[in-house]
């Protein structure tokens, strides 16, 4: 997964973040603006919030997010760079 998604859940993070126009510039500049006025993501945080997690950690859904999560980042550690990351970074 992390091969074929890994740009997606970056951008994703930046957009929670309200940090596209730092990637992007001026173009995305009103998206990052809307969402800090509406406080949309401040408020709720990403739609799964790590802190949330350590909670309930004999729930099957958290070991599924913690092996998912850890294979995300062998595979970061690996080295290897999506193309969008080569064309878009």
């Amino acid at each position: 997964m992390p091969q074929d998604r890994l740009f997606q859940m970056d951008m994703l993070r930046a957009h929670w973040r309200r940090r596209l126009s730092e990637l992007f510039g001026q173009e995305t500049f009103e998206d990052d603006r809307f969402l800090s006025l509406t406080g949309l993501f401040s408020r709720f945080g990403p739609p799964i919030c790590p802190a949330g997690l350590s909670a309930e950690t004999d729930s099957p859904h958290v070991d599924l997010i913690q092996r998912l999560s850890a294979g995300i980042n062998i595979y970061i550690d690996s080295g290897k760079v999506p193309l969008e990351f080569t064309v878009y970074c």
